[in-house]
């Protein structure tokens, strides 16, 4: 009987024993596709990664052209207000003087001949140039003071 036991004992450890090697076997079929997987897992994460850095890089590089374009523009403003700056504004053009005016006398005097007087004109003259009508008797450029 004691026999019996022992055989029967021996055979339940040699059947453990083969399921314990067939789960190993399975088990290890498992893990290599596991590590397929982990694998593959890697794989998609690399290729996540690499989107990313691509997309990141053309970010970047629009954020680059935007600062040209707008440093650029910056250039451009500051050279017409430098142009502006630099062109000085245009001389005050003396106004003709009308046709019956006489050259050198401001305000207007009636051209020589005939003579006019300072009661003529009625107040100060500018004069400047030569004086045909003597307003400007001491010669200090103003006439009839």
């Amino acid at each position: 009987m004691l026999a019996k036991v022992t055989l029967i004992l021996v055979a339940l450890c040699l059947g453990v024993a083969a399921c314990g090697d067939e789960e190993t076997a399975d088990s290890g079929a498992t893990g290599a596709t596991g590590a397929t997987g982990v694998q593959g897992n890697q794989a998609d994460k690399e290729k996540r990664a690499q989107k990313r850095l691509q997309e990141r890089r053309e970010e970047l590089r629009k954020e680059r052209q935007e600062a040209r374009r707008q440093a650029q523009q910056r250039k451009a403003e500051r050279q017409e207000q430098q142009a502006q700056q630099s062109t000085p504004p245009p001389a005050p053009q003396p106004e003709p003087e009308p046709a019956n005016c006489e050259a050198g006398y401001s305000p207007c005097v009636p051209p020589y001949p005939p003579d006019v007087d300072c009661a003529d004109v009625g107040g100060p003259i500018t004069v400047t140039g030569s004086d045909p009508h003597g307003l400007d008797a001491d010669g200090d450029g103003m006439g009839c003071e």
